[in-house]
């Protein structure tokens, strides 16, 4: 028996198991809730019942949605599917009913406006009415009559009123009765469980597995055009195809139509005008959905004035944003002066599916609008008056925002989360300023390139403008020592010296005159230029001056990060004893800081002295703790990995420490930030004694694997609290996996979590990622809800993570796989 059939049963034994998008409420202490058996014994096949009622082509991708929607349906009596326009909650809908036959009815409220919702209803019920009486009272007498039942309303936004009381009367009296609406605004009522339907999963191919929106849209294909040979060799542009448009299954229709006469790559370049481009609806379809612009229009009519200038303002943030974001680019006016505050704009474009809900940093929770609602805004905004005001706040908040990224420069600095959330609206930024004379363009251009790199996406063309914009700024203009210091640190990774350390000492200088609360930053700039040129007696200097100009400002935090960077430039050069002196003082400070860029950066030096001083066990518990602390950046997290890769090397792990160089080598090149030369004498000698340790095919399946492991991916397995890469066997959930899983489905938060557990929040979630890697569940929902069902079956919940091959380099299954996959490192070069 699955565990949703277990829990419907047993109404005692039940668990909150899912963590609800909208938290359901109680019908009151006189009306106890009745849970019934549902049919929602496990994960539904792909294709729907071939019934001549039952659609007749296949519904992809929503298995995940229609076990957590089983598992709401366990404990509640109303629950409302909504979703932005196209995105198919009537099919997930008619899935749900399709698992309860039977006992369900279907009522399509745009078709029934016209004759009267309750007078449908009625129809549907067959409640007989004799004149002068109440139609609604006879549904509510007829419905019990027919035992438990099943209903659902269909596209509720076209009378959302009138389903709101209809419901509002039946539930109350049929205590045999659940519901289930679809709606692109759920419907406000008490005990109302609230589904948010999301687009199909998107994502690269592995060539023979397509995700579910790929399928799709070459399945439509297939309909309009014969050709076994359309998708040969295009995977990649069907799939961007596919995250242009979001997954939305209307809008991956309609560019499915497109393929009569156009490639995959054709249809991408014609997605640029997407509304003009997806028109080609099927004739029997409603109207509003015919077109992509008919169907989110349909939604954008209905919206009030103040909903309608908010919403077109927003158009000019192409990525996600919180509420702060939203209240300083959105400026709506009204004559009488009755305009709502942002927040109830935001909250109410968000009910209405205009707005999606997106995971933020910690706790934090985002809004952003998906590609073609913000190609629909933008369309409206243009026919505005509103768009030089709003571009212009965007420019004039993201400029603001950037600032402290932008003065503390390329280096590792202050926590980079919020940077590299709102990246793409710094881009759209930048872009608005892009050939003007603003001093902002060095501001946005310096902080753009910081987040970039953190996501691993800079490319040299980044770098390439970020030098360009330094270049034609003026000489008295108040970003040019920012510049200047940002392109003498790129100077410095691509060894020209000479040219670093020429921009530094003048951004230094320029920051002694006219910008002193930048000098500790600036010297630290210097301090890197001179260690990458080899003379680490003038970087300790540089460093020195650095934190005593921070202790004069009273920046406690510059002051720690120009401290750490003296006492690493120290050991490098191998003054090991003036190391341990100074670094003392440091770690006494470092037990009262919170977890900070700057606390990992230190607890990475401080491993650097130990692993110098020959105590190899305490070096790997500090590089450890480094990688535990919160931060995010490149650099930080490959010298944690190279740390851990020394370590390991040291204790007989060869094959671990191969992996581990290789996964920080790859994060390096892809942030065009190699390690010091000092570190990298260190890394090249072990790497050298680990290839000597390991016959030649081990070596290459080695640095394949690590090659291959993306930032958080290969952060998890240089933790491995448990011991499982030792294994070489693909293992189960680990017992910690299991504790964290099982508290998720509980409903703890990460930080509840980590407090149960005693462990870190960043553990938390990388246990999370993990699994939810591994198990490609998309939510905590999913999470939950997949952990519920594997409860059954303990033996089968297993996760696949990298493990070091076996000693003939061919045992293991994920060496398999790592030999499957593209090379990105040479598999005897050192990285």
């Amino acid at each position: 028996m699955s565990a949703e059939s277990e829990m419907c049963e047993n109404p005692s034994a039940r668990r909150d198991v899912v963590e609800f998008p909208v938290t359901p409420h109680r019908y009151g202490a006189g009306q106890q809730r009745q849970v019934s058996r549902i049919p929602f014994s496990g994960v539904p096949s792909e294709r729907l019942s071939a019934d001549p009622d039952a659609y007749a082509n296949t519904l992809y991708g929503r298995e995940e949605d229609i076990a957590v929607t089983g598992q709401l349906l366990a404990r509640t009596r109303l629950l409302t599917l909504v979703g932005e326009p196209g995105v198919g909650k009537s099919r997930l809908g008619a899935a749900v009913l399709d698992k309860c036959r039977d006992m369900a009815l279907h009522l399509d409220v745009g078709v029934a406006t016209g004759r009267g919702l309750i007078r449908s209803v009625a129809d549907l019920v067959g409640a007989a009415t004799a004149p002068g009486d109440s139609v609604l009272d006879a549904v509510a007498t007829a419905l019990p009559a027919r035992g438990e039942a099943w209903l659902l309303l269909d596209n509720c936004e076209y009378d959302l009123g009138g389903c709101a009381d209809l419901l509002a009367t039946l539930l109350p009296r049929c205590p045999r009765l659940k519901a289930l609406a679809t709606s692109r605004e759920h419907l406000g009522l008490p005990g109302e469980t609230v589904y948010t339907v999301t687009g199909l999963r998107t994502g690269p191919t592995d060539g023979h597995t397509p995700q579910a929106a790929e399928r799709l849209f070459l399945d439509r294909v297939r309909t309009v055009r014969h050709d076994p040979a359309f998708a040969a060799n295009r995977t990649d542009d069907v799939a961007r195809v596919c995250r242009t448009l979001d997954g939305n299954p209307l809008a991956i229709e309609l560019a499915a139509e497109l393929a009569r006469v156009s490639s995959p790559a054709e249809i991408l370049t014609l997605l640029d005008d997407r509304l003009t481009a997806l028109t080609g609806g099927r004739p029997t379809a409603d109207a509003r959905h015919r077109s992509l612009r008919a169907a989110i229009d349909w939604s954008y009519r209905r919206l009030s004035r103040a909903e309608r200038s908010a919403f077109r303002q927003l158009a000019v943030l192409p990525g996600s944003f919180d509420a702060d974001t939203a209240e300083a680019v959105v400026d709506v006016r009204s004559p009488d002066r009755t305009v709502p505050p942002t927040l109830f704009l935001l909250a109410s474009l968000e009910a209405k599916s205009l707005l999606v809900a997106r995971p933020g940093s910690g706790s934090d929770r985002r809004l952003a609008m998906t590609g073609s609602i913000r190609a629909f805004a933008l369309d409206r905004l243009a026919e505005s008056e509103e768009a030089r005001g709003a571009e212009a706040r965007l420019v004039a908040v993201m400029a603001k925002l950037a600032l402290p990224y932008a003065e503390a420069g390329l280096l590792p600095g202050r926590s980079l989360v919020g940077l590299v959330e709102e990246s793409a609206n710094l881009s759209a930024a930048a872009a608005l300023l892009e050939g003007s004379e603003d001093d902002r363009r060095v501001t946005l251009a310096v902080a753009r390139l910081v987040g970039c790199e953190v996501a691993e996406a800079a490319a040299p063309r980044d770098r390439a403008g970020l030098v360009e914009t330094a270049r034609v700024t003026g000489p008295e203009a108040a970003g040019r020592g920012t510049g200047m210091a940002a392109v003498a640190v790129l100077a410095a990774r691509r060894g020209d010296t000479l040219m670093a350390l020429s921009l530094a000492e003048e951004a230094v200088e320029l920051a002694r005159r006219t910008c002193h609360h930048t000098l500790p930053h600036r010297l630290r700039v210097l301090a890197s230029a001179h260690a990458r040129a080899g003379d680490l007696d003038a970087a300790v200097r540089a460093a020195a001056d650095g934190a005593a100009s921070a202790g004069r400002l009273r920046d406690r935090e510059a002051e720690l990060w120009c401290r750490t960077d003296a006492l690493g430039y120290q050991v490098g050069r191998g003054r090991l004893t003036e190391a341990a002196e100074a670094s003392r003082p440091l770690a006494d400070a470092a037990q009262d800081l919170a977890p900070t860029p700057a606390l990992a950066a230190l607890r990475h030096t401080l491993g650097a002295l130990r692993f110098r001083r020959g105590d190899a066990t305490a070096a790997a518990a500090l590089f450890r703790s480094g990688l535990l602390t919160d931060h995010t950046g490149p650099a930080l997290t490959a010298w944690g990995l190279e740390g851990m890769a020394l370590t390991a090397a040291a204790s007989g792990g060869a094959a671990r420490s191969l992996r581990l160089l290789h996964a920080a080598h790859t994060l390096r090149e892809r942030a065009g930030d190699p390690p010091m030369p000092w570190w990298q004498g260190w890394l090249r000698e072990t790497y050298i004694a680990s290839v000597r340790a390991l016959p030649t095919n081990r070596v290459q399946a080695e640095a394949r694997a690590g090659a291959a492991l993306p930032a958080r991916q290969a952060v998890a397995w240089a933790l491995d609290e448990d011991g499982i890469a030792a294994t070489g066997q693909p293992p189960s959930l680990t017992s910690r996996q299991r504790q964290v899983v099982d508290l998720i489905a509980e409903g703890l938060t990460n930080q509840q979590i980590a407090t149960r557990l005693h462990i870190s929040v960043r553990t938390v979630e990388t246990h999370i990622w993990h699994v939810r890697q591994q198990h490609g569940l998309r939510s905590r929902a999913h999470l939950a809800a997949w952990s519920v069902r594997q409860r059954a079956r303990p033996d089968d919940v297993t996760v696949r993570e990298p493990h070091p091959p076996t000693a003939s380099g061919g045992g293991s299954r994920d060496s398999a796989s790592a030999e499957a996959r593209p090379s990105t490192a040479d598999g005897t070069a050192a990285p």
